[in-house]
């Protein structure tokens, strides 16, 4: 019955996109994108069935109609609910994943969301679980009907505390989110049980319902603010018992109020700064008050606190994007919201361990067994053993593929900068060069290449990464992008700054 509602939202959503399109005037332009399309395909299919048929020069689309499209989906994707912004936030923080006129569109499901009416809504959520509207006047003496934050999960509000006047912030759950999102993503992991059983191969090499049910969990942890509240503190203690070490002195997570918190309502202290995102756009002053790091040391400093989780805390922030990192006045940098947290397992840390320590020593074979232990490769015992050795062969010629990639793209660079200075001196004719753009080229291909043979190890040898590694995998992309759109100069694999435990 639930999937069924939702089905019929889907189309009402569809419509209200589409009438909305038609009532700003894009219609035209969609239809003409449409039947463009239909002809590219129409074209494709008789060249395919008359290869000896002269070639019909075929279109491509536009980037404005490819704007166009994204606009629409973006749209439906914020009408149809918190999975579907959830989504779109997964496509905003990968640019490497989607086409540049795509994550661009997307930015504005991380920025924000059409928020609820608070009178209508939020208010009754608050009084719910405080304990009605007297208990509300008692705790609170006020709190501001215009959101500071619209999630795709939650809305947030300021507010200011009876007893003791400190200004804080009301996280809130919006009404029935829990249930669409359970709805939406049973829909996604019975599609993927659906491809597994056509082809179960799918299920043996990437395992692909058990990381959507993974995702399902961890999503829906985030409706739980009590949850949220412990992995806040958590967190607070990993900070203090690192600073008692002299590390992450300026990194903070907000103190949270217990007593005043439920399943649905998160009130925590109120942070004076700004998003890292508003940072980058600020006025010079405010960035010369509130920090001397500079945005490649803030990216530094979250990028090291966040590593050193992965391995030393309970869990790991598994949802930092530019937004989630603020700078406050004081110049320190504080995570905020977590509701979205990832766990590595004794087992898995202990063999993550054994491979750092395996791969710089050339130890191939205790590299592998490592890589055994983490459940990377599935199996019984005499089948797990047997895999080892050819593993570690296989381990031993892509390390010398990526050593000499790597010495080639350092002659490379070293190349370029000896012509550069030389035609500026004039001691070396540029034409005498090689065109940079052709090495370039050379590289590309050979990181292709690389990539496609490690994919192809992968699946000779039956590899298979543990699940909790999906949500490291959705970080490092986050932190991608924001160090190519905020420090585009930053190199997280050279810098000696950048902690290299995780690379």
């Amino acid at each position: 019955i639930a999937g069924a509602k939702r089905v019929a939202q889907a189309l009402q959503a569809g419509a209200s996109v589409l009438g909305e399109a038609i009532e700003s005037g894009e219609s035209e332009a969609l239809i003409k994108d449409a039947t463009d399309a239909f002809r590219q395909a129409v074209a494709e299919i008789e060249q395919q069935q008359d290869p000896a048929s002269p070639t019909t020069a075929l279109m491509s689309s536009s980037e404005e109609s490819l704007k166009r499209s994204a606009k629409l989906l973006r749209k439906f994707f914020e009408k149809m609910g918190a999975a579907y912004v959830k989504l779109g936030q997964f496509i905003a923080s990968s640019p490497t994943l989607f086409p540049k006129v795509i994550v661009d569109e997307f930015q504005e499901c991380l920025d924000s969301v059409p928020p609820l009416s608070y009178d209508e809504e939020i208010y009754k959520i608050i009084q719910q679980e405080l304990g009605g509207e007297s208990r509300v006047r008692e705790v609170f003496t006020r709190i501001d009907k215009a959101p500071l934050a619209s999630a795709s999960i939650a809305q947030v509000h300021r507010g200011t505390l009876r007893s003791t006047g400190e200004s804080v912030v009301l996280k809130v759950c919006k009404p029935d989110v829990a249930k669409s999102l359970r709805t939406d993503l049973d829909a996604v992991y019975l599609a993927c049980r659906a491809f597994e059983l056509f082809d179960p191969t799918l299920e043996e090499r990437v395992g692909l319902s058990s990381i959507i049910q993974d995702a399902r969990d961890s999503i829906l942890a985030e409706t739980n603010l009590e949850q949220e509240a412990k992995n806040m503190q958590v967190f607070r203690e990993f900070l203090s018992a690192s600073s008692g070490a002299g590390a992450f002195r300026d990194v903070y997570v907000p103190k949270v109020y217990k007593q005043y918190s439920t399943r649905k309502v998160l009130v925590m202290e109120e942070l004076r700064g700004v998003s890292l995102s508003d940072y980058l756009e600020g006025d010079a002053g405010y960035k010369r008050m509130a920090s001397s790091m500079g945005t490649e040391g803030l990216i530094i400093e979250a990028l090291n606190a966040w590593i050193a989780s992965v391995g030393m805390c309970e869990s790991f922030h598994a949802d930092v994007h530019a937004g989630n990192l603020f700078v406050l006045s004081d110049g320190r940098l504080a995570f905020i919201d977590f509701g979205s947290v990832g766990r590595i397992s004794p087992k898995t840390k202990r063999s993550l361990e054994n491979l750092a320590y395996c791969l710089p020593r050339g130890d191939w074979r205790g590299a592998a067994s490592a890589l055994v232990g983490m459940g990377a490769i599935m199996g019984t015992e005499a089948e797990t053993s047997a895999v080892i050795d050819p593993l570690a062969r296989d381990l031993e010629y892509m390390t010398d593929r990526v050593d000499r990639l790597v010495q080639d793209m350092m002659v490379m660079e070293v190349n370029v900068t000896t012509a550069s200075i030389g035609a500026l001196s004039g001691d070396i004719d540029p034409s005498s060069m090689p065109p940079p753009q052709l090495n370039s080229l050379d590289i590309a291909e050979r990181i292709n290449r690389l990539v496609l043979d490690v994919v192809d190890i992968a699946e000779k040898r039956g590899l298979r990464f543990p699940r909790e590694f999906a949500l490291l995998i959705k970080q490092m992309l986050y932190f991608d992008r924001f160090v190519q759109e905020l420090a585009p100069e930053l190199d997280v694999l050279t810098d000696d700054r950048v902690d290299k435990t995780l690379t």
